[in-house]
């Protein structure tokens, strides 16, 4: 077989339609893109931190104030119950331990005590003790950071003191304020309850014993006293205060958003001349009714929509997490069920990004080790923070390894944004989120800090009026020795800086630049197959004022020595398509020299609008997937678009040469399919055993071909229809048109029609109601592989799904596993007619049978249910007709339980699946997965398993 006029016409007026479709704007199609500078933060906490300080109001009119178009909240995995030394804001103490609490001495103190003792305890064995001898005139605090937001009241404040002495002129305080506490050397502002930003101003709340020295009045702050009533002397006293009515003292134009924070709690011993000495034990504050972290994120898209307008923008982000903190860069949730927390960061990148958004590992060697990330590859992120020098040698090492991988700067501020603090500045086409995030992901940026004022313009093209996207590599002859780059700044450089250029990790050269602004060039080594340079600008005094991204450069063994060619940006069509896995470009690149032919291997979003730069001689011929292109002038720019996520262009740069004498290449071997859903099925194969040429790989679907994909290895056919079945093939074609024998056939069986499946590896529980304890749980260590957990403790958990009233029967199924259950009957599923009645259950009885009830009748099974092991079960509950169950254990084919009831008499139309038990004190725990419903729509099959069920990873 000859590759020529094989691919279905149908198929080829769709590729031809699409690449003359809709046209890019004008100032686009020679590969330019329009737009302007932002600099944005990419990396910023807020109150909703556990550990951060200043509200949503206060960091985006800070922001502002600096400059900035844009701030991403990269707030904590769990919000403000994100665990510290296992301290959250929610939940603080001073005890046994005073880890997060801090020391402050204001005044002149001469000595002083601030330790844990053993000498005395009001609970378990130490109590803090403070004293000042009488020498002394001034204050002795400890403080913590954060306490509950406002809206978390009532918030309630416990201590108990134990005093020895307070001499007149002296007293103790507990402390609490709103924006700041000047006493400690804290400012930051806080926004009130009618939206107004009060920046710089504080509040402080003061609970007193004594005559204790307090923060004095000024414009920006005042402190409101609340007496407390005298302790007994050589006693243990308890004092319980609510912080929240607190607030009542206020002006209503002074009171708090319910978004603000409660900030530096804090206790003070204070003198003006006499001896002072106390214990405190037993010191908790405690938000009484804290929202849950879900809530919390989706009240925090309300406050980044309120603070943003057209010209700043608040992105709502998050720092997924407990360790190894990842950003993912959209997470304006508005409803709970979207919220999903991860003990690792890492874990939450493959959903992210199949919801193609990037994704960036933050703070190397803090809460993910150095090694780690370059063992693992960044874990498939798109962005590393690079500003510090060990952070971008990391950095350096990554790309060395071939992983396309980014660098940011942002600030990790859990306070303020400071004046000459790191930002990232993006080329974008708006000031939206796609258009912010597509221009990160494409590397139209450099890194600086929000001082500087000029812009860096670094590229393999002396002409460029705008960033090259450093995320696609260039590609170039393995004959070429050198290449020029060339760097533009067109201001903002202090006298005496140095530009510092970076080739594969070391220092390649140092330049001095003399004025404000500058344009450079570097006679680039091309040695070996992979070629990185960056380039740092440094202040006189040595600090780092700006860097830029990466070009990489990437041999292609036979190339014209002159020839390189490169994408120049992705444009994603239908929806958002900035990650690695979807948009990375040219990923293979081979040379035929026998026929004067050039195979790239393209990945990107299907239906996306991709520019390649071609400079080489004038093609006479281009060939995208199997469809003629018309080709570009020599130098200039091809667009198109993307037929599917792998596709290949061939470019054939002679007459079609005289027949050649060599065998057809070989079939690739290990071919597999898998259905993955009824939206996609997967193909893969090994490399052909053809190795003196460049072949590209033909996908087959009933016998006619589908797809060329390069060199790609694997391909996802998303063109399938629910209930049908398919029989693929692939066959190796070199750049002549010889091809290989196909492959063995591989039938797969797409599942009928789904009315829905249960999404849990989503890692969201998003359509679903669930009360009681209802959770989604990782298994493997896998963030891809989720079951749902429900735990029965003496009372109900149900997770329920509503149906439309379907026009068709119906298959139920899904996959249980009991891990306990206590004397009493459990339903595992009922399903509810829309009268409310139950119109069929299935119950796991406490002997361990299974039992199909209706309103009438009743079918138990023989053989029991074993705790531990998974069991797939499925449901034909029909109008009219008899109602059916089979459950069989996943280890054999035997059946647990194939049941079937009579004709019901009443209504069946269902209209809710409820999973659990819904009334009565049951004692059980239950793990659920793969729920899916189909319309039945061919004849019922009497296999468990009459289709594939995708991939199932809640049982590795």
């Amino acid at each position: 077989m000859r590759l020529g006029a094989t691919v279905p016409r149908l198929l080829l007026a769709l590729l031809l339609g699409l690449i003359l479709g809709p046209p890019l704007p004008a100032d686009a199609t020679d590969g330019a893109v329009a737009g302007h500078w932002f600099r944005i933060e990419t990396h910023v906490h807020s109150v909703f931190s556990s550990d951060a300080v200043a509200d949503v109001g206060v960091l985006a009119t800070t922001a502002r104030t600096l400059g900035y178009n844009a701030v991403f909240l990269t707030d904590h995995n769990e919000g403000s119950s994100f665990q510290i030394a296992g301290e959250t804001a929610n939940h603080r103490t001073l005890d046994e331990s005073d880890e997060e609490w801090e020391l402050h001495r204001r005044g002149e103190l001469d000595g002083g005590t601030a330790r844990l003792e053993t000498t005395t305890a009001f609970q378990g064995t130490r109590a803090l003790h403070l004293a000042l001898p009488p020498s002394s005139s001034g204050t002795l605090s400890i403080w913590a950071r954060r306490g509950p937001l406002v809206v978390a009241g009532p918030v309630t404040l416990t201590f108990a003191v134990l005093v020895q002495q307070l001499d007149p002129g002296t007293g103790f305080a507990a402390l609490i304020s709103l924006g700041g506490a000047p006493d400690i050397g804290r400012t930051v502002g806080y926004t009130t309850e009618s939206g107004d930003v009060r920046l710089g101003q504080s509040v402080t709340f003061a609970w007193t014993i004594g005559q204790p020295l307090l923060p004095a009045a000024t414009p920006s702050h005042h402190a409101v006293a609340f007496p407390l009533p005298e302790p007994a002397h050589g006693k243990w006293t308890v004092y319980t205060v609510n912080v929240s009515e607190a607030l009542a003292q206020l002006r209503p134009d002074e009171r708090s958003h319910p978004f603000a924070a409660f900030l530096y709690p804090r206790f003070a011993l204070s003198t003006t001349g006499g001896a002072a000495e106390l214990f405190l034990d037993g010191v908790t504050l405690r938000a009484e009714r804290p929202l849950s972290p879900a809530e919390e994120f989706v009240a925090r898209t309300t406050l980044c929509q309120a603070y943003s307008d057209a010209s700043f923008q608040v992105f709502c982000a998050h720092e997924m997490g407990q360790q190894r903190h990842t950003t993912r860069f959209d997470f304006a949730i508005t409803d709970p069920s979207q919220f999903h927390s991860f003990q690792f960061g890492t874990d939450g990148i493959p959903s992210v990004q199949r919801g193609g958004y990037p994704t960036q590992l933050n703070h190397p060697g803090s809460t993910i080790r150095l090694r780690e990330i370059l063992e693992n590859q960044a874990y498939g992120a798109d962005f590393l923070e690079v500003r510090k020098p060990e952070w971008a040698a990391v950095w350096d090492e990554l790309l060395l390894q071939g992983v396309s991988i980014l660098g940011s700067w942002g600030t990790d501020s859990h306070e303020l944004i400071d004046r000459g603090n790191p930002a990232t500045v993006v080329f974008a086409s708006g000031l939206t989120l796609d258009s912010i995030v597509h221009a990160l992901y494409e590397g139209r940026s450099f890194l600086a800090r929000n001082t500087f004022t000029g812009t860096l313009l670094f590229s393999p093209w002396p002409d460029s009026a705008t960033p090259y996207p450093a995320r696609y590599p260039i590609f170039v002859s393995d004959r070429a020795a050198m290449t020029t780059v060339f760097l533009r700044i067109t201001g903002g450089l202090p006298a005496g800086s140095h530009l510092r250029w970076i080739r594969n990790g070391q220092l390649e050269q140092e330049q001095l630049l003399s004025g404000p602004a500058a344009d450079v060039t570097l006679q680039l080594s091309l040695e070996g197959p992979l070629t990185v340079v960056r380039a740092e600008v440094s202040a006189p005094n040595g600090m780092l004022l700006a860097m830029t991204q990466p070009l990489i450069f990437r041999d292609v063994p036979g190339l014209p020595e002159h020839d390189r060619l490169a994408v120049t940006g992705i444009t994603p069509l239908t929806g958002p398509g900035y990650t690695r896995s979807m948009a990375a470009g040219i990923v293979d690149a081979a040379w035929d020299s026998a026929v004067h032919a050039l195979l790239l291997t393209l990945q990107a979003p299907s239906a996306a609008r991709v520019v390649l730069r071609l400079e080489t001689e004038r093609p006479r011929t281009l060939d995208l997937a199997g469809t003629p292109l018309p080709a570009p002038a020599p130098g200039s720019t091809l667009s198109f678009v993307q037929p599917a996520a792998i596709t290949d262009l061939v470019a054939w740069f002679d007459v079609p040469p005289l027949p050649i004498s060599r065998p057809p290449p070989a079939a690739p071997p290990d071919f597999t399919v898998q259905a993955i859903n009824t939206t996609g099925i997967e193909l893969s194969w090994q490399p052909t055993s053809t190795k003196d040429r460049p072949v590209r790989y033909g996908v087959e679907r009933n016998g006619q071909l589908l797809a060329l994909v390069g060199s790609s290895l694997r391909f996802t056919d998303r063109s399938i229809q629910p209930g049908q079945h398919y029989t693929y093939t692939v066959r190796v074609f070199d750049l002549t048109g010889l091809s290989s024998p196909p492959t063995g056939p591989r039938t797969v069986v797409v599942s009928p029609p789904l009315l829905f499946a249960d999404d849990f590896e989503s890692g969201f529980l998003t359509g679903w109601s669930a009360t009681g304890s209802v959770s989604l749980r990782e298994r493997t260590g896998n963030a891809l592989n989720h079951a749902v957990l429900l735990e029965l403790a003496n009372g109900p958990a149900t997770l329920q799904r509503r149906l439309e009233t379907p026009p068709h029967p119906l298959i139920i199924r899904f996959r249980f596993q009991l891990l306990d259950q206590g004397s009493q009957p459990l339903s595992l599923l009922t399903l509810v007619a829309r009268t409310g009645q139950p119109l069929l259950q299935l119950i796991l009885a406490p002997d361990g049978r299974l039992i199909l009830r209706d309103r009438d009748r009743t079918a138990a099974s023989q053989e029991l249910v074993a705790f531990g092991v998974w069991y797939a079960c499925q449901l034909l509950p029909q109008p009219f007709a008899q109602q059916k169950v089979q459950c069989q254990p996943e280890d054999r084919s035997t059946d647990t339980m194939r049941a079937h009831l009579p004709v019901p008499a009443h209504d069946t139309s269902l209209v809710v699946l409820s999973f659990g038990q819904q009334n009565g004190s049951p004692r059980a725990r239950l793990l659920l997965d793969d729920i899916q419903v189909v319309q039945r729509d061919h004849a019922y099959e009497r296999s468990i398993r009459p289709w594939s069920w995708g991939v199932s990873r809640a049982r590795r």
